[in-house]
């Protein structure tokens, strides 16, 4: 029998944690949760005898370091994450095309990651509004 595999994940202080277990037939693992700024992976296995083996290839993802980012899009959970990329937060808003906003988000400047409920939405396109102290982004959403 084959033992599953355990993905680890650390940032830029190269102190990896559990992130997951993936059974073997596993052949990509979405990160919903990513920490901000640069990603790096790696697979580990544990033998029969208990003993854990650390593959030496490290996967790196570049992370949105001072960008404001979202995820998943599509939405499909009924959650849009906002991640601020250090940036203070002030909203978030959906708009949909008719130039209706039908969510707002106050974030009292927060730099921390934004969960956005969707559920209860018209599947469609909408425009995401993310306001920051410096910035403002609007990009287009599908809710699905």
């Amino acid at each position: 029998m084959q033992k599953p595999f355990l993905l680890e994940r650390s940032g830029a202080d190269n102190t990896f944690s559990h992130l997951a277990t993936l059974p073997v037939t596993a052949s990509e693992y979405i990160d919903n949760n990513p920490l901000a700024g640069d990603n790096y992976y790696r697979l580990s296995t544990i033998d029969n005898d208990g003993a854990t083996k650390t593959y030496p290839q490290i996967s790196y993802v570049k992370g949105f370091s001072n960008e404001m980012s979202f995820y998943p899009n599509p939405v499909s959970n009924g959650v849009l994450n906002i991640v601020s990329g250090g940036n203070k937060l002030q909203s978030v808003a959906l708009f949909d095309l008719n130039g209706k906003k039908v969510v707002f988000v106050n974030t009292l400047n927060s730099t921390e990651k934004v969960l956005v409920n969707t559920q209860g939405l018209v599947k469609g396109v909408y425009l995401l509004e993310i306001n920051s102290e410096k910035t403002k982004v609007v990009k287009k959403v599908i809710v699905n």
